[in-house]
């Protein structure tokens, strides 16, 4: 009802609104009655047997057949594997498909930043220069005497008189 995360692999039916309560993590599902699906929330996609999560797919019901000797896995497993993982779909959570993104996108910067760096420090024509801090850039904070205290825009003088009697 409510996952988080991991993987899941659905050889049997569906019950209404399956998935409502996803936010991490992949469905596979054979034969998918998509009406049966909260769709609001995530994605239904066609798998390619070029795909890894092809591999993965495959996987699991390998892991099935061990497991349990599944019948419907065996014959998954037994007939024409573009055929067979072209009747899954995947299920993914829209949100956690955005958040795999953005992460994705920083390794790819992280990566491309170490080649970079790599590369800079493999050559020797480079000239480094000294590194610094925003705090040496600027000038350090200092006290000030006699500060002119303001509420709003108008400066002001305390009053003496006390607020109890």
């Amino acid at each position: 009802e409510y996952m988080t995360n991991g993987l899941v692999i659905v050889l049997g039916t569906i019950g209404e609104n399956f998935a409502a309560g996803m936010s991490g993590g992949k469905a596979y599902v054979l034969d998918l009655q998509a009406s049966f699906c909260n769709t609001q929330s995530i994605l239904l996609e066609s798998i390619s047997p070029r795909e890894s999560d092809s591999t993965t797919v495959k996987e699991l019901l390998q892991e099935h057949v061990r497991l349990t000797g599944s019948i419907k896995a065996k014959e998954l497993l037994a007939g024409d594997w573009t055929e067979s993982v072209a009747r899954f779909t995947r299920i993914f959570p829209k949100e956690y498909k955005k958040a795999l993104a953005v992460v994705d996108a920083k390794d790819t910067a992280a990566s491309e930043t170490q080649k970079v760096s790599r590369k800079i420090s493999e050559d020797r024509s480079v000239q480094h220069s000294p590194s610094w801090d925003m705090e040496d850039l600027t000038k350090k904070p200092h006290s000030v005497e006699s500060p002119v205290k303001k509420r709003g825009f108008h400066e002001y003088g305390r009053k003496s008189t006390s607020y109890r009697t």
